[in-house]
């Protein structure tokens, strides 16, 4: 396959030009990775022109066109099976070390689209100075930074996104559903199983266009959703010492998963990415979520003296299914799937019936949420989850 030996190719190459932290080496530092809202003006410029330079070909193809591929031609290891986290971990570090080899002060960020979930379409990550928006009538995206790009993958075509209803994007899951899942969840399969779909998934069939792929990574909005799935998977092992280091399930193939796994391409294992700040990641998050249900209804934390209106834009909304074809491309289960997205859904219709309660992500509580995030006061998302697992009250 050409593919194949192109992708063995640039993988030599890549494993000469990584700068590479050996085992026992450790972190000189420990970076932090920030939501894309809490860059300046300046940083997030800087972030995009590497992507661009990332994306520039200097022949037939360019580094970032080769991390697409990488990601469609292991798509059966890294989906719908126990690697799905910590796969995507490491790729999403082989993009931050190549940007970085192009400016050292880059950190990948990442998007908290629970912020945004209720609306998605409206959030200014959407808007020229960030990612631009919904395709043109040919499905291209002609404004924003990455207006023009065209990509390689799988056959030649315009960065292209497709909004999933009519020029809008359909709800993603909110913090506290999320929280909720992670309280459920037993084992790190169970958790992995529902972070993956339906809860990651919603996210790329709301975008639509190059995002339903397994080219995904052609819109530069994959690697900020990804770093998000990331934090949530790091923030769900800071619980408890067990989660640290847990890693249960079944392999893509249906087999026993283990610690020892060796994911391909990377050539590193499972167990060397379970901990962010260790040898070879060297990074942690900022916090940016906060899903408690201390947070009453009864006044604004912007404005103390004014309360939270109650109605529609208090209440919670429930996402689209996932799409059975994208279900069948990941590797999915159609009829797994389906029961999980039946359980979040009780979910979010519980969190609705509590009484007083608005979630920290309804539409009446984004702005709340956006000040708090850009002032660093969100809080870890399972901060109200103690070591047993109970929901904090």
């Amino acid at each position: 396959m050409l593919y194949i030996r192109l992708l063995e190719l640039v993988l030599f190459v890549a494993l000469y030009t990584f700068p590479v932290l050996v085992g026992g080496q450790g972190c000189a530092a420990v970076s932090v990775r920030r939501e894309i809202r809490q860059l300046s003006q300046n940083e997030r410029r800087e972030f995009f022109d590497a992507l661009k330079t990332l994306h520039n070909p200097n022949g037939s193809s360019s580094a970032y066109d080769e991390l697409t591929l990488i990601h469609a031609n292991y798509a059966n290891e890294a989906h719908s099976g126990s690697a799905f986290c910590p796969w995507h971990r490491q790729y999403l570090r082989v993009l931050e070390t190549k940007l970085q080899q192009i400016n050292p002060k880059i950190m990948l960020p990442y998007w908290d689209w629970t912020i945004d979930s209720q609306a998605p379409h409206q959030s200014e990550i959407f808007n020229e100075n960030y990612f631009g928006g919904d395709g043109d009538l040919k499905g291209c995206v002609s404004n924003g930074p990455f207006a023009g790009w065209q990509m390689k993958y799988p056959d030649p075509h315009c960065l292209s996104r497709k909004f999933n209803l009519q020029g809008k994007i359909g709800t993603f899951y909110s913090s506290d559903v999320i929280m909720n899942v992670a309280n459920s969840s037993r084992t790190y399969a169970d958790f992995r199983g529902q972070l993956e779909s339906p809860i990651h998934g919603v996210v790329h069939m709301g975008i639509g266009g190059d995002m339903t792929a397994m080219t995904s990574p052609n819109d530069p909005l994959f690697w900020l959703h990804h770093a998000f799935i990331d934090k949530i998977w790091a923030d769900w092992q800071a619980t408890s010492p067990q989660r640290a280091s847990e890693y249960n399930g079944k392999r893509s193939n249906g087999t026993d998963a283990l610690p020892t796994d060796s994911m391909s391409p990377f050539d590193v294992s499972v167990s060397d990415v379970l901990d962010t700040t260790a040898t070879g990641l060297c990074y942690r998050y900022s916090n940016s979520m906060s899903a408690n249900r201390k947070s009453r209804r009864a006044k604004s934390a912007i404005n103390p003296t004014t309360l939270l209106n109650g109605g529609e834009e208090d209440k919670l909304h429930i996402p689209e299914k996932l799409d059975a074809q994208w279900i069948q491309q990941n590797g999915g289960v159609l009829e797994d799937i389906r029961s999980r997205e039946q359980q979040l859904e009780g979910i979010i219709q519980r969190l609705n019936g509590l009484k007083d309660y608005v979630s920290p992500n309804a539409r009446s509580r984004r702005e709340e949420s956006l000040v708090r995030l850009l002032h660093g006061t969100l809080g870890s998302l399972f901060a109200a989850i103690s070591t047993s697992g109970a929901l904090a009250t």
